[in-house]
């Protein structure tokens, strides 16, 4: 079926047959210890940790779009459809349906008990929705690539599962070192823990007090691990160590992000429904002076 799905896309010739060599006459067999089992076929699937698997996978699973009517969303193997249930409940069931039956066509099987329903907002009205005969889970919050989305679209409990885990690193860190230099520092905070804090943050900037608080909290924290800083003031730490706060790290990525999306770095349709645009041509102020 994939080959048939490559050579529809266009790949054909000596390419395609190297790629079908690749994948077919491949057998497996299962290690314990120094105990080995008996050797076995491998009749479908392409091979873990290739560089060609994950694109030969999304190759095959291209066509999904076309079956679902709501709108859809693939990374790697997480899918989502969304859609809004006070005008288009029968279209979410419908299209639930048609991925059901596109996994039987392709052989695909598709484990539904694990497959979860976010209903967003206060006034939804919160339909059942099934993937055959199995009801769909409904949840208050669901982790998206690494981002905590909940019912509310507010972002207290990400936040609250980030400094969590950035403070359990920090805990690991003081115990695997007594005495952390400035550099050491350096390294490991950039390496480590910042990262936890900001990954995404384009996407769940916080607003809110507390949590901006929250956030900033962790990396007063994590400064005082430096011995000869610890007495010092916040502000003093971060000059010392030549670093921002995270306030002003957010800020600055998402003016970064704005310059990509309106300098078209990214193929964004409609930006004038993220944006709105000045539309005084003379945005430089001319300011005078009198003595």
């Amino acid at each position: 079926m994939l080959i048939a799905k490559l050579e529809h896309f266009g790949i054909r010739g000596q390419l395609l047959q190297w790629i079908s060599d690749f994948l077919t006459d491949r057998k497996f067999r299962v290690r314990v210890g120094d105990t080995l089992s008996e050797t076995h076929n491998v009749y479908s699937g392409v091979p873990q940790g290739s560089v060609l698997g994950p694109i030969l996978f999304g190759i095959f699973i291209t066509d999904l779009k076309s079956v679902v009517k709501s709108y859809l969303s693939i990374f790697a193997d997480d899918t989502k459809i969304m859609g809004n249930p006070l005008i288009s409940h029968n279209i979410i069931q419908q299209d639930l349906d048609r991925i059901g039956q596109w996994t039987q066509d392709w052989l695909m099987s598709l484990n539904a008990a694990k497959c979860t329903v976010l209903h967003i907002g206060s006034n939804n009205p919160k339909m059942c929705y099934k993937i055959g005969s199995v009801s769909l889970k409904p949840v208050n919050s669901q982790k998206d690539l690494g981002v905590t989305i909940t019912h509310n679209l507010k972002w207290d409990v990400h936040i609250t599962n980030i400094t969590k885990r950035t403070n359990s690193m920090l805990y690991v860190v003081r115990k695997a070192f007594n005495i952390i230099t400035k550099d050491l520092f350096i390294k490991i905070y950039k390496t480590y823990i910042r990262p936890l804090l900001e990954y995404a943050f384009q996407i769940w900037n916080p607003y809110f007090k507390k949590d901006i608080e929250m956030l900033e909290k962790v990396q007063r924290r994590a400064t005082k691990m430096v011995a000869s800083l610890r007495h010092k003031t916040y502000e003093e730490r971060l000059s010392e160590l030549k670093l921002s706060t995270l306030e002003q790290r957010r800020q600055r990525g998402d003016l970064i992000e704005t310059y990509k999306i309106l300098s078209e770095h990214y193929n964004v349709k409609n930006i004038e429904n993220m944006f709105i645009m000045n539309p005084n041509p003379k945005l430089r102020v001319e300011m005078g002076c009198t003595r």
